[in-house]
């Protein structure tokens, strides 16, 4: 049996991929020392939801990779199912949160703010009138001192 020697680009691309499982494995090891029970203890009804789905999804895609290392047609196979299944619970989640995100939408009423410019112009005449007719008559006033 002859060592089979792999192409330097493709050696290359194998030893990136190591690299990055170690940082994701030193990255996901503070989490692997709770278990998932006690994770979902400190979380709300909707995060611990997001978790469940994330980790389902995850695992079930790495599953379906799995698959396809070993030569064997994830498609065909039931995760390929499951993932199906899992997605429209990310849908709906996503969905539902938000719409709880969602601020509620200031609206301009353009009939109400032209009445209330139209009312308080109004109104400005009418001091400005009185203003200068209260003015003319202290001046007048003034004049006949």
């Amino acid at each position: 049996m002859t060592d089979q020697v792999l192409p330097s680009d493709i050696q290359q691309d194998i030893t990136n991929f190591e690299n990055i499982l170690d940082k994701l494995e030193g990255q996901l090891d503070p989490f692997f020392k709770v278990s998932l029970k006690e994770h979902q203890e400190k979380l709300t009804p909707v995060e611990s939801a997001k978790l469940n789905i994330t980790v389902a999804y995850a695992l079930n895609s790495l599953f379906f990779m799995y698959l396809q290392t070993q030569g064997v047609s994830p498609h065909d196979h039931q995760v390929k199912n499951e993932l199906e299944r899992i997605k429209p619970y990310i849908l709906k989640l996503k969905s539902m949160t938000n719409k709880t995100e969602e601020k509620p939408k200031m609206q301009i009423d353009s009939d109400a703010a032209k009445r209330m410019i139209d009312n308080t112009l109004a109104m400005n005449k009418k001091i400005d009138s009185t203003v200068s007719s209260d003015n003319s008559s202290s001046s007048q006033k003034k004049r006949k001192k």
